[in-house]
């Protein structure tokens, strides 16, 4: 190759190359670059951190809502029960401490749309709402944490705020069986009772009173805000066979009949006797012995005129004073599911049981009496039995295979079940609509009864709540002390109508002669007045007045299997007027002697546990003094095969929980029940 072309060459190789004042460009470039890069890879390093960062927060707040809501033991309160709230706040925190989350400012959460400065002093919140199956509680937590991060400090991040919620769900509602008679609609050892909010706690009912001696707030009342719930729960074989639930109150109201001396009571063979009342002024309790196991008390006086005109003070007056007496409201209502699952109350009627300060008249007929308040005539018990013949005995004798004969003298009513006059469901609900701690005491959206005490189930509640696991329907029924001071008995029951063909349902109204009848039907194997599966049971607390002085077996709870080897509470209030230690609690599926849970003060009442019972003593009974709860509560395991403690080692298929024991006569006293049970999340 001639020089011309090489250097042609030279000159194209020299021509490929960049100029001399660009070179060294690249490593701007790729240091440049590598910022970015690292910036980058910073980025995703603080990504994954706060991935993990949120993911433990996550779980953190998860274990912090079922760890708070076990706290919230007021679920039971129709929104009440706020003051036990902090507690839950308490769990929480530990939890998310325990999962390395320290956080400062605890608090009940703001309103979400306008939260205002809350989030500014406070990185945790907790609420409590209701949950989905009616007693159980929920407790809602949210969590704002400022997770630290590293690269992108360099960007002028020195935290990135996670936010995280969790909401939990628990039931630890224990129904305690309203009736020791459960279907039949009898009176045995006990009835229900409550005060009037004017008068102290001490008289045996803890949550009514609004006050104390003094005038002090009762510190139980925001518990429950001074309103006891029963649950009506009504099976699926009742709605295949039934339309109709007739709930009836025995006594709703406070009145005492001036009559209390020669007053005559019947034996269950027909045996008459004449019997006075102790004490002969109308403030107090009057049941008279008949000297019949088979029907021992004759009812003349259910009910305690009592207060002194000051409130909140104890006492009762010099002689019978109306206007003492208590009203008490009866309020029917029902959950409805609505399309999302939630519940919401809808009211179905309001009944007030008068006083005879306020409505003589309707106090008077309703006294000692069984009734469906604001029942047609067509429901409304008839003189008797539909015969119109009136007497007891002559009902009985004219029974199939009846051995029971006319007595001289026989046990003859005047009347039927006396007409009731009910409020106007939709204008009282709208006048007391409001949270309780406000001074309402409904949250119900609507009416949708006919304003009387038998509901069709299918017209007048539609879309009613049923248990998904059991089936079974529920209407729910508040009693609650509106004014005055006296002690109110009553009673519960609920079966079907008298309208609804085979029901069943024919009993006299007045309670005594109701008690001869069904008693004398029993003994010949008849089975009138049967509630045909429906139940009724208090939510957890039930106020009882002891009508019985003698040894007797209380059902407090059914229990099945699935709650073997859990821990169950019992707390007693005031259970002091001649009631005796010791007391039993067994299962009627198991032997005593297999299990029990036996407790006494070693001799102090009427025996030890092991004198009366034959069994070994768990702790010291303790009956409770003038207004406290009984201290330590009962505490014991239900029985399971698995039981750490051999005393609690026993086979449990499920069973009715019985307590045994000797109340006093006439002690108003409180049973408040919960069962440990497994919190589950719901978000």
């Amino acid at each position: 190759m001639n020089k011309w072309n090489r250097g042609e060459t030279d000159n194209q190789q020299r021509g490929n190359q960049p100029p001399q004042q660009e070179r060294g460009q690249i490593i701007v470039i790729l240091a440049v670059a590598m910022v970015g890069l690292l910036v980058a890879a910073g980025l995703a390093v603080d990504a994954g951190v706060l991935f993990m960062r949120k993911a433990q927060l996550d779980r953190a707040v998860d274990a912090a809502a079922l760890a708070g809501v076990v706290e919230l033991r007021g679920a039971l309160a129709p929104g009440g029960g706020t003051d036990e709230l902090p507690s839950a706040h308490a769990r929480g925190m530990q939890l998310l401490a325990a999962n390395g989350i320290v956080l400062t400012g605890a608090g009940d959460c703001p309103d979400p749309a306008n939260p205002g400065t809350f989030w500014d002093t406070h990185e945790y919140c907790g609420e409590k709402q209701p949950g989905t199956v009616p007693g159980s509680v929920r407790y809602a937590v949210e969590v704002h944490w400022e997770s630290e991060v590293y690269f992108m400090q360099l960007v002028g991040f020195d935290t990135i705020p996670l936010i995280s919620q969790a909401t939990a769900e628990y039931i630890p509602v224990v129904d305690i069986y309203a009736s020791d008679t459960l279907q039949v609609g009898l009176l045995r050892t006990s009835s229900q009772s409550v005060f009037g909010p004017d008068i102290c706690p001490d008289y045996g009912d803890p949550f009514s009173p609004t006050h104390t001696s003094g005038g002090s707030p009762n510190p139980a009342y925001s518990e429950l805000y001074g309103a006891y719930t029963y649950r009506i729960s009504i099976p699926p074989a009742f709605r295949s066979a039934y339309n109709k639930v007739r709930v009836e109150l025995w006594d709703p109201d406070t009145y005492n009949s001036p009559t209390r001396s020669n007053i005559t009571v019947y034996q269950l063979n027909g045996t008459s006797l004449v019997r006075s009342c102790s004490n002969s002024d109308r403030k107090d309790v009057c049941l008279l012995d008949t000297g019949d196991s088979s029907n021992p008390v004759w009812f003349v006086a259910g009910d305690e005129n009592r207060g002194t005109g000051t409130v909140g003070a104890c006492g009762q007056p010099s002689s019978y004073d109306p206007n003492r007496n208590t009203r008490t409201l009866f309020r029917l209502f029902y959950y409805r599911q609505r399309d999302d699952g939630t519940l919401e109350e809808v009211d179905l009627a309001y009944y007030i049981g008068e006083s005879d300060g306020t409505d003589p008249t309707e106090a008077a007929a309703t006294d000692m009496h069984w009734v469906s308040p604001g029942a047609p005539a067509s429901e409304r018990m008839p003189a008797f039995d539909g015969s119109q013949r009136n007497c007891v005995f002559a009902e009985l004798a004219a029974l199939p295979g009846s051995t029971f004969s006319v007595p001289p003298t026989d046990l003859c009513i005047d009347t039927g079940e006396p007409v009731t006059t009910v409020e106007n469901c939709e204008s009282y609900r709208a006048a007391h609509y409001g949270p309780p701690e406000s001074g309402g005491y409904t949250q119900a959206t609507e009416c949708t009864g006919d304003g009387n005490f038998i509901v069709d189930l299918a017209t007048e509640a539609p879309d009613i709540y049923e248990d998904p696991n059991t089936g079974l329907a529920q209407l729910f029924l508040q009693v609650r002390a509106l004014s005055g001071a006296s002690e109110n008995g009553f009673d519960l029951w609920a079966g079907p109508a008298r309208s609804e063909a085979g029901s069943g349902v024919e009993a006299p109204s007045d309670v005594n002669a109701r008690q001869v009848y069904l008693l004398g039907a029993r003994s010949l194997d008849l089975d009138f007045h049967n509630s045909q599966g429906v139940g009724v049971f208090g939510l957890g607390h039930l106020p009882m007045n002891a009508i019985a002085d003698y040894e007797v077996d209380i059902p407090l709870t059914y229990l099945g299997p699935e709650f073997a080897g859990q821990q169950m509470t019992i707390e007693v209030y005031d259970q002091d007027a001649g009631a005796l230690d010791p007391i039993l609690f067994y299962f009627d599926t198991i032997p005593i002697s297999d299990w029990s849970a036996c407790y006494d003060d070693n001799g102090d009442g009427y025996g030890t546990c092991q004198s009366v019972y034959g069994v070994s003593r768990r702790g010291p009974a303790d009956i409770p003094n003038s207004s406290r709860w009984q201290n330590p509560p009962y505490i014991f395991t239900v029985p399971s095969e698995s039981a750490t403690d051999p005393q609690d080692r026993a086979p449990f298929y499920g069973g009715r929980l019985i307590a045994r024991y000797r109340p006093g006569t006439n002690d108003t006293y409180g049973w408040r029940m919960t069962l440990e049970s497994r919190p589950f999340l719901v978000h």
